[in-house]
C-alpha cells in the first residue's frame, strides 16, 4: 500500500521503481519439526477454548 502511494503521489515513476526500495525478499520457510508444531498448534487451540469458555 505504502508503495502505491508513493507512485500516486509521484515520489516513484512507477511500480517497479516503488519496489526496488524494500530490498531482498527471502521466502519463508517453517523451522520447527512438525510434532514441536502440533504440540505448540494443540496449545494455542487450549489457550483460546479456554478464553472463550470463560466468556460465557
Amino acid at each position: 500500500a505504502a508503495m502505491l502511494a508513493g507512485v500516486g503521489i509521484g515520489l516513484f515513476k512507477n511500480l517497479t521503481a516503488a519496489s526496488a526500495m524494500r530490498g531482498k525478499i527471502d521466502a519463508f520457510r517453517a523451522g520447527l519439526a512438525a510434532e514441536t508444531r502440533q504440540t505448540r498448534l494443540d496449545g494455542w487451540a487450549t489457550a483460546v477454548k479456554s478464553v472463550i469458555d470463560a466468556a460465557h
